[in-house]
């Protein structure tokens, strides 16, 4: 497994990490993207040569370059593992939630419980705050601030 991280002088917005992630969407050989919009760096962690990811983002003109290519140690590998393992628990944690928001509200209306329908739109905030912890897994700390004031 190889990091190469590309200083993207041109990328100051969410609009241009869209334009990138749609642009290598369809590589096989690329495992994860770490993007830091406020340094203007993507790390991209692939198999094989990244010819092609540089390509692939030269083709976009947003001035970009190669700052560094890096093996990734076991460490990595590992925070890199522990990120999909956290979002595969908040997306877990989401849909029982939100599934008993659904359920309350539904059972709530049908007998006239205005306890169960508070309990619901309880269950609906609580499934808002899980589905925002599953954006931000494995994002930059700016992004994490930035969501958390939200």
């Amino acid at each position: 497994m190889h990091k190469t991280t590309y200083k993207i002088a041109n990328m100051d917005c969410p609009s241009e990490e869209s334009l990138i992630r749609m642009k290598l969407e369809g590589m096989k050989n690329i495992k994860a993207l770490e993007f830091d919009i406020a340094q203007r760096t993507l790390g991209v962690i692939h198999e094989g040569k990244a010819d092609l990811i540089t390509a692939a983002i030269d083709s976009l003109n947003l001035n970009s370059s190669i700052i560094k290519p890096k093996e990734i140690d076991e460490d990595e590998m590992m925070e890199l593992e522990n990120h999909h393992q956290e979002r595969n628990i908040f997306i877990t944690v989401f849909l029982i939630n939100f599934s008993f928001f659904v359920l309350e509200l539904i059972y709530g209306y049908l007998s006239n419980s205005m306890g169960l329908i508070a309990d619901s739109f309880d269950m609906l905030a609580d499934a808002i705050i899980f589905g925002i912890s599953i954006f931000v897994v494995g994002k930059t700390i700016g992004i994490k601030r930035r969501v958390a004031k939200i």
